[in-house]
């Protein structure tokens, strides 16, 4: 560690030292030290190594402004209240194919995918829930303006740092 050299996919010293200029003056020893005691409490981050782990999506396939915008009925009856317009697409917006975000269109996703739309017909619930658990991590198309494939395809050095975990490119784009 008295090099500060990587010695974890957690801790990179060098790292951790350059990127948090109060900590420039700290031995090698109080610098892990302070990274074990103080640094992660803090949210501090200690290493230039990307997590590729796969990432649940979910919480990007709903923004309430799009929501909003684009389900007029949905927005007078809620107008801009956030929870409520979240629950009516939960419980009602993604059985009805409504577009809730930039990255996911049932519809779109059915029509572009016909094996998907043999297979559930016109079920928006199905088709969500196939993206979500499977076409994500296949790189599928959930949306005419995010193509997960494309966006790496054309950002190399994204593609270097995310490989093909394409959850992690949606999470990018958003």
């Amino acid at each position: 560690y008295s090099e500060l050299r990587p010695s974890s996919n957690e801790y990179y010293g060098t790292y951790y030292k350059n990127r948090y200029g109060d900590l420039s003056g700290l031995s090698a020893f109080r610098l892990m030290r302070h990274y074990l005691i103080n640094g992660r409490q803090e949210g501090r981050i200690a290493t230039d190594v990307i997590d590729r782990t796969p990432i649940d999506i979910k919480p990007y396939l709903f923004d309430a402004t799009i929501y909003g915008s684009a389900n007029q009925d949905v927005k007078n009856a809620y107008n801009n209240n956030t929870t409520k317009l979240e629950s009516h697409w939960t419980n009602v917006g993604i059985k009805e194919g409504r577009v809730a975000s930039l990255v996911f269109d049932a519809k779109y996703y059915l029509e572009k995918y016909p094996d998907i739309k043999n297979a559930y017909g016109n079920d928006y619930q199905k088709a969500y829930n196939h993206f979500v658990n499977i076409g994500i991590y296949e790189g599928k198309q959930g949306s005419r303006f995010f193509d997960p494939k494309y966006y790496l395809e054309k950002y190399p050095e994204l593609e270097e740092i995310y490989g093909k975990n394409y959850s992690k490119a949606l999470e990018h784009f958003i």
